[in-house]
């Protein structure tokens, strides 16, 4: 894992602050773990040009999924009756 085990994206606030064109050579992206408490996960993001100007912000919150609760493989049928 990155920075925490399987999570679920419960919430997604994002701000452009200026557009991001083609001309932009490149841009930044940045993220941190602004707060962890518990199952709770909030991470904050920003993107910034070339010169360092903001361009958008980002917060997500996260909760982590239990190990039980992570499904992997397609979900099982009931089996016919014989």
């Amino acid at each position: 894992y990155l920075v925490a085990p399987p999570s679920a994206t419960t919430q997604l606030t994002l701000t452009y602050v200026a557009p991001l064109t083609p001309e932009l050579a490149f841009v930044d992206v940045t993220a941190r773990v602004a707060h962890r408490a518990g199952r709770l996960l909030v991470i904050d993001a920003e993107v910034n040009g070339p010169d360092g100007a903001l361009l958008a912000a980002a917060r997500a919150t996260h909760r982590i999924v239990r190990p039980a609760a992570v499904r992997r493989g397609p979900p099982a049928t009931p089996e016919a009756p014989a």
